[in-house]
């Protein structure tokens, strides 16, 4: 940590996917894109093995003496995936350790989703606090930076004693959501948080929203009034909004989801209150199988928008035509690396 060598690639940042983040680091290193076209940022090449008994073996592919290295790794298992979430962790913890081992002069961890990022309290006797477990072992791996896309509780960065950016995905969205529901022909637009908990993401957005249209327009924000019945079960009780949903679209922001059904269950409170169009918007979209067709079936959701923080193979979105799929990995985390590597702000540009 701290190290600095005076080489001449010491400014230009090299980016290391590791094979189960394939899918993603294609988007965020494409050849085409003016980072790497540029040469501002470098992908790096990855040596990944196992051992007959099935022990993983990783390693950078290539020099990294003095270098400012950044690993791509979500943590997070698809059931079609053949890693588990836990391999993939072991994998990046070992890669890291490698690389500043090989006298890196930073590590940055890319996570684009963080496991455990739910667990940061104690709920129950004895409960782990997962969140700061996971901190100590990113640490313990000599990472010097963590970046990671919308983190279901921000106050875990308490929990690291080391740099964490975690980015949101409203601003690019906020452009993204005008141009394909073709906000500037809606006169009223109504955003809802699945619980209170979640004001500030409406406020956010609704902000950004503003910016990118430019003018004047009725913007009705609310959430739901929400009861969680078990770990998979919630039941939303009454929605809670600054205006009249008639005919209004509307769009439900939410950092994760399982199951879908708390989505489910305030588009059904917006249907209920007359509103026209509903859109959900979920960073992390955790849901495969029933729940994915669950969600396809159901009338009150018309569109239903997740990032690529999560891997969905092409035939997911080709099953569930509801389904559409909003990319971070280019507009967010390859700008964020250059710009981090540049030692510029973030806030300025990707908040």
């Amino acid at each position: 940590m701290g190290r600095t060598y005076h080489t001449e690639t010491n400014n230009r940042p090299i980016v290391f996917v590791l094979n189960s983040s394939s899918s993603f680091g294609k988007r965020l290193l494409n050849p085409n894109s003016s980072e790497l076209s540029n040469g501002i940022i470098k992908r790096g090449e990855v040596l990944e093995r196992r051992f007959p008994d099935g022990e993983p073996y990783v390693l950078p592919g290539e020099n990294v003496r003095g270098r400012d290295v950044y690993v791509i790794q979500s943590l997070y298992t698809h059931p079609r995936e053949e890693e588990t979430m836990e391999q993939k962790l072991v994998k990046l913890l070992m890669f890291c350790d490698a690389a500043d081992g090989a006298s890196a002069e930073r590590v940055t961890a890319v996570i684009p989703y963080l496991a455990f990022s739910r667990q940061d309290r104690k709920t129950e006797s004895r409960a782990p606090l997962s969140a700061r477990m996971l901190a100590k072992q990113l640490e313990a791996a000599n990472v010097t930076r963590i970046m990671a896309m919308d983190v279901h509780s921000p106050p875990i960065q308490s929990a690291y004693r080391v740099h964490t950016d975690f980015l949101l995905p409203f601003r690019n969205f906020a452009d993204f959501i005008v141009q394909e529901e073709g906000l500037h022909d809606h006169l009223k637009l109504a955003i809802i948080a699945p619980d209170s908990g979640a004001m500030d993401r409406v406020e956010a957005l609704k902000k950004k929203i503003s910016s990118c249209l430019g003018e004047q327009k009725d913007i009705i924000t609310g959430y739901a009034d929400k009861r969680r019945v078990s770990g998979t079960e919630v039941v939303s009780y009454e929605l809670m909004v600054t205006g009249d949903l008639e005919g209004v679209l509307t769009i439900i922001p939410d950092d994760e989801t399982v199951t879908g059904g708390t989505i489910l269950n305030v588009a059904n409170k917006a249907k209920e209150r007359g509103a026209g169009r509903t859109v959900a918007f979920v960073t992390h979209g955790k849901m495969t199988g029933e729940a994915a067709k669950r969600i396809q079936d159901h009338e009150s959701i018309d569109k239903f928008f997740i990032t690529d923080t999560i891997f969905h193979p092409d035939e997911f979105f080709r099953a569930h035509p509801k389904f559409g799929l909003f990319s971070v990995a280019p507009i967010f985390f390859r700008r964020a690396i250059a710009l981090n590597s540049e030692k510029n702000s973030l806030s300025g540009e990707l908040f």
